[in-house]
């Protein structure tokens, strides 16, 4: 069994695309990544429109999409293939991701039940007052 490591994938897609164009290219990018089913997308982050250090493709601007997933190398290099022959994507770069996802998503789940179970306990508190 391959070692999961955590991946960062940044696509610059032409702006020239609709919006459900771009849509259905992440959706299909999502898949592309899971076609794997022991990968994981983590996050995705739509960055949107900005202008580009230098003109690609005769385009001044470019629509910046992030995604973060777990993988195994073996899995990177067949993910890079794919999207590189997919239409609309000006750029991409998959890279080994420095950030910790997984514990910050862990993070927000407890922050999140903690959150629920506290407005429980006030609402039994205020329950109990009022009877």
């Amino acid at each position: 069994m391959m070692r999961k490591k955590q991946y960062e994938c940044m696509i610059l897609f032409d702006v020239q695309l609709s919006e459900e164009e771009r849509a259905e290219k992440i959706d299909e990018i999502k898949r592309i990544i899971k076609s794997d089913k022991e990968n994981e997308v983590l996050k995705t982050i739509d960055l949107g429109i900005k202008p580009l250090a230098y003109p690609i493709k005769k385009r001044k601007n470019g629509y910046y999409y992030l995604f973060y997933f777990v993988a195994d190398t073996k899995s990177t290099a067949r993910i890079h293939n794919k999207i590189k022959y997919l239409e609309g994507i000006l750029r991409f770069l998959i890279v080994s991701s420095t950030e910790d996802i997984i514990n910050e998503q862990e993070k927000v789940q407890e922050e999140e039940t903690e959150q629920k179970e506290e407005a429980k306990e006030a609402e039994v508190k205020e329950e109990i007052r009022s009877n």
